[in-house]
């Protein structure tokens, strides 16, 4: 009866140990089980992470693009603004020449109606002394 009863009794103290190690096995389990749920939170959040910075990439690079696109025409801007500033100085300095030609111009016609002026004076002068002399002869 002995045997019997410690037989119950390493049967009862082998079914406590397993039971207790059944017991830390499955304590284990669920914090592995709460880790990996942890983990694979941590993995989603990282890339939903990931895919925030490819977009914000993307768009980092479209501004580069789009900066790059507004530097070539600004450039493109520069060189027709210098191509028209020295058309524009040619163009003055054509127009101040041109300026002076006319003032020259003017003042030649000044002189020009001043001498025809005196022509038609003389002229008015000399017929009305050949029609004195016509009067004088008739």
């Amino acid at each position: 009866m002995q045997t019997n009863k410690n037989k119950k009794m390493v049967g009862v103290q082998t079914k406590n140990i397993l039971s207790h190690d059944l017991s830390e096995y499955q304590q284990k389990t669920e914090t592995l089980h709460v880790e990996l749920e942890a983990k694979e939170e941590r993995i989603n959040d990282m890339t939903e992470q990931l895919k925030e910075l490819k977009t914000a990439q993307q768009k980092a690079q479209d501004w580069e693009q789009a900066y790059n696109k507004l530097a070539e025409e600004n450039n493109q801007m520069k060189e027709q603004y210098a191509a028209m500033k020295e058309t524009a100085q040619t163009q003055g300095q054509e127009l101040k020449a041109l300026t002076m030609q006319k003032q020259e111009i003017d003042m030649e016609n000044l002189l020009f109606k001043d001498n025809n002026d005196k022509l038609t004076s003389a002229n008015q002068l000399l017929t009305q002394k050949i029609h004195e002399m016509e009067q004088a002869l008739v």
